[in-house]
């Protein structure tokens, strides 16, 4: 009976010390391995969680596309009468750009402005009338071209006249008094005055030239008194 219990146990040792090295961490040793983790990431070892990261996206829905879309206001809160029509295009990060065909309308009904878009670029012909009808304004827009744009008063006399990028001008400009005589002639940079300007009086005297600065009057200019001189309305500058 002795032999056979020295027999039992003797089978059931190694399974008693295999159970005993399966200790659990002890405190000291968690708190050793905080410590250890905490320096590496110090030191720049931090752990790779572009697994984990993967399996997020992975979920996550897919980018929006882009929408096209026709945006209207009204005069009147009952949508009746049409102020504005324009094209909107509304990207995936939920910003908009004006794109499309833009049009206002006067109070009266009478069309105010019609222009073109691309991708918030202008394009194409641009045009703004008075309420009257009178046209006050054209233009032509096209990527890395100079084009032309003219301006008229509301009784259809000329205003100014003069090349143009997308509706910076650039080149020489001309302006003119309500009379039709020449009000001030000069060029333009970038949408900013530059160079020589001369201005002239209503019987078309020159009463100053000088230089322009990025803008600026620059240096010296040479005015000119005339106590005859017409009166002459400010410079319409549009």
């Amino acid at each position: 009976m002795a032999d056979a219990l020295r027999a039992a146990e003797r089978a059931h040792a190694p399974q008693a010390r295999r159970t005993a090295r399966r200790r659990v961490p002890s405190a000291a040793w968690c708190s050793s391995w905080c410590a250890a983790s905490v320096a590496a990431l110090a030191l720049g070892c931090a752990p790779d969680f572009r697994g984990a990261a993967r399996l997020l996206a992975s979920d996550l829905p897919p980018p929006r596309e882009e929408l096209f879309e026709r945006r209207r206001t009204y005069f009147d809160t009952r949508a009746t009468q049409l102020s504005r029509e324009r094209g909107v295009l509304i990207l995936a990060d939920g910003s908009t750009l004006a794109h499309g065909l833009d049009r206002a309308w006067w109070p009266s009904g009478a069309l105010h402005f019609e222009r073109q878009f691309e991708r918030g670029e202008p394009r194409g012909r641009w045009r703004s009338w008075y309420e009257s009808g009178a046209l006050e304004f054209e233009a032509e827009h096209a990527p890395g071209r100079i084009t032309s744009m003219t301006w008229w008063r509301s009784d259809g006399a000329l205003s100014s006249t003069g090349p143009h990028v997308l509706g910076l001008r650039e080149g020489e400009w001309s302006y003119f008094h309500p009379s039709g005589v020449l009000a001030a002639r000069g060029a333009w940079r970038a949408g900013e005055r530059c160079g020589a300007w001369s201005f002239f009086d209503g019987a078309g005297r020159l009463l100053e030239c000088g230089e322009y600065l990025a803008g600026e009057r620059s240096g010296a200019w040479e005015v000119y008194e005339r106590a005859d001189a017409p009166p002459g309305d400010p410079l319409d500058e549009r």
